[in-house]
């Protein structure tokens, strides 16, 4: 590990430590390469996870591009069922800030951001990303190959066979269903050998979306696909084994009421989560409030945030309007920061607005840093911030906190005099 005069890495894992193996098991996540490029996504924080504002056409480029490039990508696919499901849980939570693309899948998530003022125009559907995959070939070859992982018995075996049959995009080499057993059980040697041995660039992981997540968080680094994405419903839908919502649900944004047609078993989900949109609503409402009454009193020279490094610690001092269109400063002031390997400290002392554009780049970056053992925290934060903060659950760390949970060294017991 690398060393510091504070080493607050150090102390945050001591106090990590103490966690169940079970839940280390199921958050255990893939160190990712610290490049640039993380801290040039133009993300916002909805309710605690980032949120890229893509099209549809961009985030098919941004496939293509890791494809061609031989990089890696996780495409997260946040709808509501996610939020609902990481308001309570964690590791799924801390799955959904781990992609390394997150777009938007359902209409309640798009009525959020438009709630929050988030300038997310369009929903990026899973499906309707795979299907456009399928229709335009890429540039530079002739098709992306895919593998199925999981789906309904026989469900990958017959959507190979339809790919087969079109001059598309998309090129099926392969399948493996591995039942209903834990992560842990589907995270063997044989099984990731067995998902990788074709190389693919699209690996479409179709378990429950609570699996899926959790299963690519633990196995990203074992696999050789490209792009890993888990679209649990398009492998059925390819298949034809079930039947996706016609164009009128789809645009409306009523597919959810097809699929309990289709399946009364998910009744039940979507009553569980649309019950949670009330309170999801009003937490962007505040959120969007806050955030204009900063605004409102940010000065006309905005300044810029500054970098400060000293005893293995660098201290970002924010400038004073961080909103989304003032952060170049800060995304350079990071880049900075992670080339030195120091520590990182945000301090909001002259920091009079933010927005969820700042809350979504900082999380990028405590997440990044965390996978390099690096310590990020923030400090000087007012009371309205905080507030902003809460209402986006967006749980950064203090050098207070860190340095209160590092555990008691007793005295040594003094020999006795013979």
């Amino acid at each position: 590990m690398r060393e510091s005069v504070v080493n607050l890495a150090a102390i945050r894992n001591e106090k990590l430590q103490g966690a169940s193996d079970a839940a280390a098991s199921a958050t255990s996540a893939r160190v990712i390469p610290l490049a640039d490029e993380t801290f040039d996504r133009k993300v916002y924080s909805l309710l605690g996870v980032p949120m890229d504002t893509l099209t549809m056409a961009e985030t098919t480029t941004a496939i293509d591009r890791t494809i061609n490039a031989g990089g890696k990508m996780w495409l997260g696919t946040p709808n509501l069922d996610w939020f609902t499901m990481g308001k309570t849980d964690d590791a799924f939570r801390r799955s959904m800030i781990a992609a390394d693309l997150s777009v938007c899948d359902g209409m309640p998530v798009l009525m959020l951001a438009k709630l929050a003022g988030i300038p997310l125009q369009t929903r990026v559907q899973g499906s309707s990303l795979f299907d456009r995959l399928r229709q335009v070939k890429p540039s530079f070859r002739g098709s992306r190959s895919v593998f199925f992982f999981g789906g309904r018995d026989g469900a990958a075996e017959q959507a190979a066979d339809v790919l087969k049959k079109e001059d598309g995009g998309v090129t099926s080499i392969g399948s493996f269903n591995p039942g209903f057993g834990t992560v842990e059980e589907m995270s063997t040697e044989e099984i990731t050998e067995e998902v990788s041995a074709g190389n693919p660039d699209l690996l479409l992981v179709s378990l429950s979306a609570y699996k899926g997540q959790l299963w690519i968080e633990k196995n990203i680094d074992k696999i050789s696909a490209r792009i890993i994405a888990p679209l649990g419903a398009v492998v059925d839908f390819t298949a034809g084994t079930v039947q996706r919502a016609p164009k009128l649900f789809q645009k409306t944004g009523m597919e959810w009421l097809w699929r309990i047609k289709e399946d009364r078993q998910l009744a039940k989900r979507y009553a569980k989560n649309f019950a949670s949109l009330p309170g999801f609503a009003l937490r962007c409402l505040k959120s969007r409030r806050i955030i204009e009454k900063m605004a409102a009193s940010a000065p006309e020279n905005s300044g810029t945030s500054t970098v400060a490094m000293e005893n293995g610690l660098t201290t970002i001092t924010l400038a004073a309007d961080c909103r989304e269109t003032n952060l170049a400063s800060t995304r350079a002031s990071l880049k900075k920061a992670v080339a030195a390997g120091h520590d990182v400290h945000i301090d909001f002392s002259n920091c009079v607005s933010f927005d969820l554009g700042l809350l979504g780049l900082l999380q990028l970056a405590d997440h990044r840093l965390s996978k390099a053992d690096i310590a990020f925290t923030i400090g000087n934060t007012s009371k309205t911030a905080q507030k902003l903060l809460k209402l986006n659950d967006c749980r950064f760390e203090t050098k207070e906190t860190i340095m209160a949970a590092k555990p008691a060294v007793d005295a040594a017991p003094i020999a006795a005099s013979t």
